[in-house]
């Protein structure tokens, strides 16, 4: 899974319909043809409410790699249809991708968000015969706040729901600075340390996380502090 780091390099930006990402903000690209696309697969019912994910692929008799794709936006809104684009790209390189959906914070607040990406791993492993999909190969990309949470799956590495490579766009280590983050807690770092501490991948890093890819950028709120903490656990 290690060429999963370099692969969001190798897409051609020019190719990209509104930007690297595709036009998640305007009019949504099409799905290039040769890849299929299941909508509104049911990943996980919890307190009765239904997520669900859009699952691309292209015809293959062998069993292949899967990701699973987290939209951004504040853990309060987006959608797992704002990539199809990307998604669909991600499928033609001969990966099985998963794009999520996840309860905003308006709805339950965490940890419901990072165990709904939990649960679409460990739907991926269950249906891995069915889909085609090799198990023990799955990985996590995510921006924003999917980003956030595609760290947390790679640095908590939960029985079941770990993943084999990271790709965090632009996502939250930790959590003191971002916004949203009392939001999506429900509280301040003060009447909520555990569940804050326990919302950041820094501070669950170590040795046995999978090879991760932390893409930021100079004009962001992302304190540069962070990155020296996560490789010292490293």
């Amino acid at each position: 899974m290690r060429t999963l780091l370099g692969l969001i390099l190798l897409i051609p930006v020019q190719d990209r319909p509104g930007g690297p990402f595709g036009d998640a903000y305007g009019k949504l690209p099409k799905v290039p043809k040769g890849v299929n696309v299941e909508k509104d697969l049911v990943y996980a019912s919890p307190d009765e409410t239904d997520v669900k994910l859009d699952l691309y692929r292209t015809p293959s008799d062998r069993a292949r790699p899967a990701i699973v794709f987290i939209h951004g936006g504040g853990w309060r809104s987006r959608d797992k249809g704002d990539f199809p684009w990307y998604c669909a790209m991600l499928a033609k390189e001969g990966y099985v991708v998963a794009s999520i959906n996840y309860r905003y914070s308006s709805v339950a607040k965490y940890p419901a968000q990072i165990e709904d990406g939990q649960n679409a791993v460990r739907w991926l492993r269950k249906n891995a015969k069915k889909y085609g999909i090799l198990p023990d190969r799955i990985g996590a990309i995510g921006g924003s706040a999917g980003g956030h949470l595609a760290g947390l799956l790679g640095s908590k590495n939960e029985e079941g729901a770990g993943v084999q490579a990271v790709v965090s766009c632009f996502g939250e280590c930790d959590l003191q600075d971002a916004p949203g983050g009392r939001r999506l807690i429900g509280g301040t770092p003060e009447t909520k340390h555990d569940l804050w501490k326990d919302a950041c991948s820094s501070t669950h890093v170590s040795k046995d996380d999978p090879p991760s890819s932390l893409c930021t950028a100079i004009r962001t709120r992302r304190s540069p502090s962070l990155f020296p903490r996560l490789i010292g656990g490293i």
